[in-house]
């Protein structure tokens, strides 16, 4: 399958979501015999990863951007569809707080393959396990991204270390156990060790299940 029609494919099983915090595609099409063309709300935010980049370790005030993206991501789960590409440079953080989740251009089916023909499909970094071992996506897999991303926030680094060499990333994934976040930075609140510690675990099947879950375990801290 072309980018192109990965793309498309996404886009349909993405458009029946419907959430605060999840961007809205308005209209799609396609220019000439290649090029995909989408028409989305114009965004006054700046994304988690722009935040990252610029100040290094969030506050936990915006802990709560975290949550209101799981939120969109529940919604997407309850319906059978995982977003599969999470990262910082993917969720926006508005002006109001409202956190939205963009480029919905690689979402699946839960249980798909996460593999598009012989291309691996998603961004290294906050690939779970499964995705770079070539099982099926689930509504676990996205929640290990949100563990990376709530990881990264809280220490400036992310828990696969940081880039390079494909095969030395992948084999972090799915063999390094990256220390508690606690013993990177001291301040860090109850529980929540333990919440992104759980996201972060090697077996899907260890992990919370969905992003629904995730949230009501951020909710009690």
């Amino acid at each position: 399958m072309t980018a192109g029609g990965l793309v498309k494919e996404s886009l349909d099983v993405a458009r029946g979501l419907s959430h605060e915090s999840i961007v809205r595609v308005e209209q799609s099409g396609t220019v000439g015999n290649h090029g995909l063309y989408l028409v989305m709300p114009l965004l006054e935010g700046t994304t988690l990863g722009q935040i990252l980049h610029a100040r290094g370790p969030a506050p936990e005030a915006l802990l709560l951007a975290v949550r209101r993206a799981c939120e969109g991501i529940a919604h997407a789960h309850a319906r059978g569809v995982v977003h599969r590409d999470l990262k910082p440079s993917n969720i926006q953080v508005e002006p109001d707080g409202l956190a939205v989740i963009l480029d919905w251009g690689l979402a699946c089916r839960a249980g798909r393959s996460p593999h598009s023909g012989t291309r691996l499909v998603g961004t290294p970094l906050y690939m779970a396990p499964e995705q770079v071992q070539g099982g099926p996506v689930t509504p676990q897999t996205d929640v290990y991204a949100l563990g990376a991303v709530l990881y990264e926030m809280i220490t400036g680094r992310h828990p696969a270390g940081p880039a390079g060499d494909l095969e030395e990333i992948f084999a972090r994934i799915c063999g390094e156990t990256p220390p508690p976040p606690s013993v990177l930075v001291g301040d860090v609140a109850k529980g929540l060790d333990e919440i992104v510690m759980r996201s972060l675990e090697k077996d899907s099947a260890d992990r919370f299940a969905n992003a629904a879950d995730l949230l009501d375990a951020l909710e009690e801290i």
